[in-house]
């Protein structure tokens, strides 16, 4: 149904997309945006699976037109989170990939925000993804491009307790699936999109990443691409597709809690 998307998560490999003014070159794609990234990109919709963080940054998704997160028995809760947002999307998550049987079992999350946001564009049906800032690893001393600066990757957990999975202490991951050897971070999560690779394409726009499931390129070369091929899509007719093609396989209640058909 739909050609092509961009994914763009946080590492720091993106902080190169940025020195190439990529938020003005994406403006009129399909981009999704993981966590933090709807504020520097205009985003087709944004994505989280992470309950605390629909919680701690309510206050600015309330003014995005897209929200899909993972369902999460918190959310519903308000001695714990906040009001519904009207635009937001649950969907059920899975430990395993199950390709198009996500949309009856649940959505392959692994811990990582971007292997459910993945799972759900393949389940869309679109042809061609870039993942963007999927680097999985620390680049030039930083997991996420924007450590360091005020306000961005601060939560707070169930108990009032603050929480940071950004960058390394005592050379640890703070985010915990980071520290799997590279060999098995890429044999027990990521290659179970290789039978995938058959139908789509899917490129990892990330030279130094961990990843190796998917074939890398680098900014110039992704940027010609979009540059050759360049879209004009009017995005609130976009997302009125995407939500027609999520009632085709779910069903839904008044608060948008997704269920099976």
């Amino acid at each position: 149904m739909f050609k092509r998307c961009i994914i763009i998560g946080s590492g720091n490999s993106l902080t190169e997309g940025f020195e190439k003014n990529l938020p003005k070159l994406l403006q009129n794609e399909i981009v999704f945006t993981i966590n933090e990234e709807f504020r520097f990109f205009k985003s087709t919709l944004t994505t989280f699976v992470d309950w605390t963080f629909y919680k701690c940054r309510y206050n600015l998704l309330k003014y995005h037109p897209m929200v899909v997160g993972r369902w999460d028995h918190h959310i519903k809760n308000k001695e714990y989170c906040c009001e519904i947002l009207p635009q937001l999307i649950l969907l059920p998550s899975c430990s395993k990939y199950l390709g198009q049987d996500s949309w009856k079992k649940g959505f392959y999350t692994g811990k990582l925000s971007g292997l459910f946001t993945l799972t759900f564009a393949i389940a869309l049906g679109f042809e061609k993804i870039f993942l963007l800032g999927f680097d999985c690893k620390s680049i030039n001393g930083k997991t996420h491009h924007y450590e360091g600066i005020s306000g961005f990757g601060q939560f707070v957990e169930e108990n009032g307790k603050p929480r940071n999975r950004m960058g390394k202490k005592n050379g640890i991951y703070n985010t915990g699936i980071f520290n799997k050897k590279k060999k098995d971070f890429n044999q027990d999560i990521w290659d179970n999109y290789k039978p995938e690779l058959e139908k789509i394409q899917i490129y990892n726009v990330s030279s130094d990443s961990i990843i190796d499931t998917f074939p890398k390129i680098t900014y110039d070369d992704f940027i010609v691409k979009i540059k050759e091929n360049s879209s004009n899509i009017n995005q609130d007719l976009i997302r009125k597709e995407i939500k027609k093609h999520i009632i085709k396989h779910v069903q839904f209640d008044k608060n948008n809690y997704y269920f099976n058909n």
